[in-house]
């Protein structure tokens, strides 16, 4: 695999997984 694809994946995942996290600490902030 190229290895610029990998990289340009491996900040995608990570910009999604940020994403999710901060929804997870949205919603648990107002359930609070």
């Amino acid at each position: 695999m190229d290895q610029n694809l990998f990289n340009s994946i491996c900040l995608e995942q990570l910009r999604l997984s940020a994403v999710h996290e901060g929804e997870t600490v949205a919603v648990l902030s107002r359930g609070a």
